[in-house]
């Protein structure tokens, strides 16, 4: 199981809203293997029209975890 142990957010100075949000992330196996490792949220990663502010938590995880298991696969997020 992915768990999401922090979440952090970016401000642009100058405008106050939220530049990118990194989250981090742990999985450890039943056989004690485990991956760490964050990924960072941007803009550019959400539909047309929403904006970092926009997320709720949730959502944030959701797109997040997205990322981390595609990450970890080896592939490009």
């Amino acid at each position: 199981m992915i768990r999401l142990t922090s979440i952090q957010y970016h401000f642009d100075d100058s405008t106050a809203k939220t530049d990118s949000i990194t989250c981090n992330f742990n999985v450890t196996s039943d056989r004690n293997e485990y991956l760490n490792g964050n990924v960072t949220l941007l803009a550019k990663d959400l539909e047309e029209g929403t904006t970092l502010d926009d997320l709720t938590r949730k959502q944030i995880e959701t797109l997040a975890k997205t990322r981390f298991a595609k990450l970890a696969q080896g592939g490009e997020a």
